[in-house]
């Protein structure tokens, strides 16, 4: 999840607001403090503001565990990951960097129950078998590991054959640049360098460092092209520097590929609206109401284009950027 910062100030609960904003700061035990407040809040949180709260302090946990393994510190990385996995607890990737954590303090029993729990959240997630694998082997449970390399071949194989038989089908259709994307996807693909790529852009993003980010995110995307969260933090990266128009597309690109997720869709109204597009504007925060009929966000900002006037028109170009 990632918002335009226009938005987040739009959020309708103060203590999810001021959460957000010691986040995005690195402050991150007042980022819990007003996070847990919000939580506990009575009359409770409208559901819209009761997901974004949650998913900002997961968030605000992985973040304090990432800076304790930065710091060498394992015991405070495990327990701020273990908080993130009780905040939500069928989020696979959390349960994933504690097992790694875990593994790195030389507790593999304990690292294998949460590569168990995070293959159990999301059954083709191939690191996490080939990481149980590996520790099973460590500790001589040699049938479990061979069962866990199995599974993880497996899934490798069908990450592979799957796009590259949607490749073919694009080529017989007639539309080469969609296979292309496929092709890449199999012949290209380097997840580690992604995941390096796409790690390096979320910190550039979060330090309001938008080229750099800009340039991590594209550099991702020759990898992985089809990946659904690129199109929205790139949207993100190119509002922020001005260039509107571009970062229309990559939303609109982003809600093709998430067409259930509302963020980019949110981010794409808030975009048209910058550049005076304020019926499709009005269009896409109908459809995320819709689906989310308490997002403050997208209530405040109908009710401001309905009524009027009309904000200044913004032209949206790049500044200094090719086409």
């Amino acid at each position: 999840m990632r918002l335009l910062k226009e938005i987040r100030n739009l959020l309708g609960n103060y203590h999810v607001k001021s959460g957000i904003y010691h986040y995005y700061r690195d402050e991150y035990q007042p980022a819990v403090d007003f996070f847990t407040k919000a939580l506990r809040e009575d009359p409770p949180l409208c559901a819209s503001d009761r997901r974004t709260a949650l998913h900002y302090l997961t968030q605000t946990f992985v973040a304090q565990a990432q800076r304790f393994l930065e710091q060498d510190d394992l015991a405070s990385a495990v327990r701020a990951y273990e908080r993130a996995a009780q905040t939500s607890p069928n989020y696979p990737d959390i349960r994933y960097r504690l097992g790694r954590a875990l593994e790195r303090m030389g507790r593999t029993d304990a690292s294998a129950n949460q590569y168990e729990e995070a293959a159990r959240a999301r059954p083709d997630y191939v690191e996490a078998h080939v990481a149980l694998g590996f520790v099973r082997l460590e500790r001589n449970e040699h049938e479990a590991s061979a069962a866990a390399f199995r599974r993880a071949l497996d899934l490798r194989i069908g990450r592979l054959e799957a796009p590259f038989a949607m490749g073919l089908k694009k080529l017989e259709s007639d539309r080469p640049a969609d296979a292309e994307d496929y092709f890449r996807e199999v012949f290209l693909g380097e997840p580690r360098r992604f995941d390096a790529l796409f790690r390096a852009a979320m910190a550039h993003l979060k330090d309001e460092e938008y080229e750099k980010s800009l340039q991590e995110l594209d550099a991702a995307r020759e990898i992985h092209p089809r990946f659904p969260d690129l199109p929205n933090y790139r949207g993100i990266a190119l509002a922020e520097l001005d260039r509107l128009a571009e970062a229309v597309e990559s939303f609109r690109e982003a809600t093709r590929l998430s067409p259930h997720y509302d963020v980019p869709r949110l981010n794409l109204a808030f975009t048209l609206s910058l550049m005076g597009e304020y019926r499709a504007a009005e269009k896409e925060l109908e459809l995320v109401l819709d689906s989310d009929p308490d997002q403050p966000a997208a209530l405040a900002k109908l009710e401001e284009l309905r009524q009027g006037p009309r904000p200044e028109r913004r032209k949206g170009q790049s500044r200094g950027a090719s086409a």
